[in-house]
């Protein structure tokens, strides 16, 4: 994987990570005010960011290493796994199944641990592999920029109609759930899911972030395609991302 180890890609009108654009970046205060739970529920919901932020920023005091501080994501990731697994067994069937690729036809956001995170799935690509995906990547964010946000096109990572990165995929893909197929395919604007299972999902998607940032680690979410091509385009964009922690920022 030499392009990768040299930083041989450059990213199409990237400004840096503050350039990009945050895809899901709204206030989740504001969210609750807006929805139908009640305020002992809003609550308990942000009183679940901060157990599991706390909980975490204990685990992220001793790394030492950028790759051990983006290894310990997958935690979230194996945690927002075992929800939905667990959902099943409580609540009516999930219709998700493999090769239904409905919901990776809109846009998704990631954090920047969570791109290293997948860095680390495309060392082991060939260059060929990887040059194909660079060019999938910059038709995306390209089209993207002339399409408005209601325009659905497929994720960079679908092969297929499978995700190239599954084991790798960011928190936001992993929470994605449907009650109806039949509604994902019409392209509905409101998706039947199950409430409590996307607020204890995101609890644990919003706690990891914070923990993140508490130890000098920014855990914005940007849109995946645009920071997947801006940290290939910087072979040093993990370690300048740890030099947060190293400095000793809180």
């Amino acid at each position: 994987m030499r392009r990768l180890r040299e930083g041989g890609v450059k990213s199409r009108g990237g400004a840096g990570w503050n350039g990009l654009e945050g895809v899901i970046d709204r206030s989740w205060h504001q969210y609750l005010g807006q929805s139908m739970l009640t305020e002992e529920e809003q609550d308990a919901f942000l009183e679940s960011i901060q157990t599991v932020r706390r909980h975490i920023a204990i685990q992220l005091m001793p790394v030492q290493q950028s790759a051990m501080a983006v290894a310990h994501i997958g935690k979230l990731h194996k945690n927002v796994d075992q929800l939905l697994q667990d959902s099943d067994k409580i609540l009516a069937p999930l219709a998700c199944q493999a090769g239904c690729a409905h919901c990776c036809h809109v846009r998704v956001s990631v954090s920047q641990p969570e791109v290293f995170h997948i860095l680390t799935a495309l060392r082991q690509h060939s260059d060929m592999a990887l040059d194909s995906l660079i060019q999938r990547l910059r038709q995306y964010v390209e089209t993207s920029q002339h399409n408005s946000l209601h325009i659905r096109q497929a994720c960079a990572f679908l092969v297929d109609n499978l995700c190239s990165i599954y084991s790798h995929r960011p928190a936001v893909c992993r929470k994605a759930h449907s009650l109806s197929v039949s509604a994902c395919a019409s392209g509905a604007e409101h998706i039947p899911q199950d409430l409590q299972l996307i607020l204890r999902a995101e609890a644990l998607i919003q706690g990891h972030a914070a923990a993140y940032e508490d130890a000098g680690l920014p855990a914005a979410s940007h849109e995946l395609a645009s920071a997947v091509l801006l940290a290939l385009a910087d072979a040093q964009a993990q370690e300048t991302w740890f030099a947060g922690k190293r400095a000793g920022a809180v």
